[in-house]
């Protein structure tokens, strides 16, 4: 009994390390689950990037570099309303009736 001491199980009562085991096959699926979503992301975030490439290089005659900066600044736009409107706990709405809504 020494050695399942150290070990860390016990004997008579082997539920703990099937309860160990069932919370490690959790972990597994979420992170599995975080990986393929990370994926996906990735997948179509650069797919939207090529499409418009193609279409802005093609229609308009721009450089990949314009076509980058302007993607990038709408990004980190965008990124910034949402942060501002998590932080200030008020809706930021870009198309209101109201006399009193955020101009974007």
């Amino acid at each position: 009994t020494s050695a399942n001491a150290v070990r860390g199980t016990v004997t008579e009562d082997n539920s703990g390390a099937r309860e160990t085991t069932g919370r490690q096959q959790d972990w597994w699926y979420l992170a599995l689950f975080v990986c393929i979503g990370s994926g996906v992301w990735i997948f179509a975030y650069a797919s939207e990037w090529c499409i418009y490439l193609v279409y802005l290089t093609d229609r308009f005659d721009m450089s990949v570099l314009q076509i980058g900066i302007g993607q990038m600044s709408g990004d980190v736009g965008g990124a910034l309303i949402l942060m501002m409107s998590m932080l200030t706990g008020k809706r930021l709405a870009c198309t209101s009736s109201g006399k009193m809504s955020a101009a974007c």
